[in-house]
């Protein structure tokens, strides 16, 4: 099962929010064994690893957390293999019923936004890079080719899209028998982005 998967998450600096608190306290009250990354691992407490053994941290990266955190999730994932998951995902579930494969999250999108193909095969929605996992890493599979992909960009390419949804889908569409699984949007983010502050408002 997934649950018998690492989670990687990464926190690039400082005292962790209350947002990012809660995700990391619900995946450890479902069981799961979570690694916190970060590159300012001593204000996150024992347990904390240094995300520059993964991903060295330059300057000009600072400026830029989309590109940075983007490979670094890749990177990890075709490194060490496991689920990655960012700070604002809060598990729910104990057991989710998701089996341990190779996989990509999926949300809505606003179709006067985007047009570009996806990998989904619906124009409403996408693959998501902010909940992915990788059991077994290979050569030459998606987190792999993520990872090299991103790290050849020109720094003006580095846009959180190029990075993110959109290089997924051209990744998974350029190849159809990749093997990985992309989960329904209610499995991950069955709220529209856009919908979120409303359910706080109400």
């Amino acid at each position: 099962m997934l649950k018998d998967l690492p989670v990687h998450m990464l926190w690039v600096s400082g005292e962790l929010s209350r947002l990012a608190r809660l995700s990391l306290a619900s995946f450890r009250a479902h069981g799961y064994r979570v690694t916190l990354w970060s590159y300012d691992p001593r204000h996150l407490g024992e347990g904390a690893r240094d995300a520059a053994g993964i991903l060295p941290k330059s300057r000009e990266d600072e400026g830029n957390m989309a590109y940075l955190t983007s490979l670094f999730r890749y990177r990890v994932l075709a490194e060490h293999g496991g689920i990655w998951s960012d700070m604002d995902v809060v598990a729910l579930k104990d057991d989710p019923g998701i089996a341990a494969a190779p996989l990509v999250a999926s949300e809505k999108r606003r179709p006067f936004r985007h047009v570009e193909p996806t990998a989904t095969g619906e124009s409403l929605t996408q693959v998501t890079n902010c909940f992915m996992a990788n059991p077994s890493p290979r050569v030459g599979d998606l987190w792999h080719r993520a990872t090299d992909v991103v790290a050849a960009f020109n720094p003006e390419h580095r846009t959180w899209e190029n990075v993110g949804p959109h290089m997924l889908s051209r990744l998974m569409l350029d190849d159809p028998d990749n093997g990985v699984t992309i989960l329904p949007t209610d499995a991950v983010d069955p709220v529209a982005w856009w919908n979120v502050p409303g359910y706080f408002l109400e």
